[in-house]
């Protein structure tokens, strides 16, 4: 009993000073503090605008068939990351304001306008052709990718239209109106 005693104390001494000796290495402790992540930025400026006050671009009154126009307009990424630029042309208003008596001639009885089934739309990035000479229905609703918006960089876009030679009476005194949407997209 004592030989079995002594070999559990002698165990238990060697087994303590195992996990002493383990303890006991150096060590040290660094820290590293005030790591941060920050997000970037996608602005988009139309015109040095800032939606919701983003300038009309077209205000244009007794237009005519064989009638032109333009527009330029330069977008800005104020933001801090590059962003794809897009652009959407919607159709809030085609209306028939009066139908005049040419008008009436035609059988246009239902009060919706025709401007924009006659209204042909052209749309420039710089130099690359976006839209070609479409009419504004056709267009309605639909996005049209302009070019990769590098942050802090710009770009012109010129919005050309026209009103066909041989349209007729059917525009008389319609009115249409649309929004054109400007996106910029995370690249």
């Amino acid at each position: 009993m004592k030989k079995l005693f002594l070999g559990l104390i002698t165990i238990a001494v060697v087994t303590g000073l195992m996990v002493g000796g383990a303890l006991a290495y150096f060590n040290d402790t660094e820290t590293s503090s005030s790591n941060t992540f920050e997000a970037g930025s996608l602005d988009l400026k139309v015109g040095g605008y800032d939606d919701p006050y983003v300038e009309t671009l077209f205000a244009v009154t007794d237009a005519v068939p064989g009638s032109t126009g333009f527009r330029e307009v330069t977008i800005a990424n104020t933001g801090t990351i590059d962003g794809n630029a897009a652009i959407r042309l919607n159709v809030t208003i085609d209306d028939d304001v009066t139908l005049t008596e040419p008008e009436l001639a035609l059988s246009d009885t239902m009060y919706s306008g025709e401007l924009d089934n006659n209204l042909r739309i052209t749309i420039f990035a710089g130099t690359s052709l976006i839209v070609d000479d479409e009419l504004l229905s056709a267009i309605n609703g639909s996005t049209y990718t302009l070019d990769a918006l590098p942050a802090s960089g710009s770009m012109l876009v010129t919005i050309s239209w026209s009103v066909p030679e041989g349209t007729g009476n059917i525009i008389q005194s319609d009115t249409c109106s649309f929004n054109a949407v400007f996106t910029l997209t995370q690249i």
